[in-house]
């Protein structure tokens, strides 16, 4: 069954169907740190590949709907702040990265899905993903940072286009 399957056994199975997906996949870390964000929500392995495809894009095209509703001149400061202090950590588990929200969270004095939702955006080009914890970690620092720019200056374009 692939939700109690562990990431080991669903690897070598999963491979084959991101191949087919066009995705340059292997067997490996990467594969078997975001396997368990794609658990929860996937009943067969070709629902797995599906949804895993904003982890292996190089690019992130953002949703225009989403892009709108969330990637607004309101989150610019606290996405640049969000980005500066992830670029300082080594540490990339969820726990340090729910701290750094949480010490945004209360700068910002915003709640949770102020940030999350563009974030999310930001990672994925879409408003639904798996946890954000899980998906910044699952996708890791080299990944995240770049994705995190791009957002960062959609959403400086934006605001200049309607200055």
């Amino acid at each position: 069954h692939i939700q109690a399957a562990s990431p080991d056994v669903l690897g070598p199975q999963l491979l084959p169907f991101l191949k087919t997906a066009g995705w340059d996949a292997a067997d490996d870390d990467y594969l078997h740190r975001i396997i368990p964000t794609l658990q929860p929500r996937s009943k067969t392995l070709q629902e797995m590949a599906d949804q895993a495809h904003f982890y292996y894009r190089n690019t992130i095209e953002f949703d225009e709907k989403a892009a709108k509703k969330f990637l607004k001149g309101n989150v610019h400061e606290p996405l640049k702040r969000l980005k500066s202090k992830m670029e300082a950590l080594d540490d990339f588990s969820e726990q340090s990265l729910e701290s750094v929200f949480q010490e945004l969270l209360k700068v910002f004095e915003i709640k949770l899905g102020k940030i999350a939702q563009p974030v999310r955006v930001a990672l994925t080009g879409t408003s639904v993903s798996p946890g954000i914890y899980e998906v910044i970690a699952a996708l890791g620092k080299e990944r995240v940072l770049p994705r995190l720019e791009a957002a960062i200056e959609f959403i400086e374009k934006r605001v200049a286009a309607s200055a």
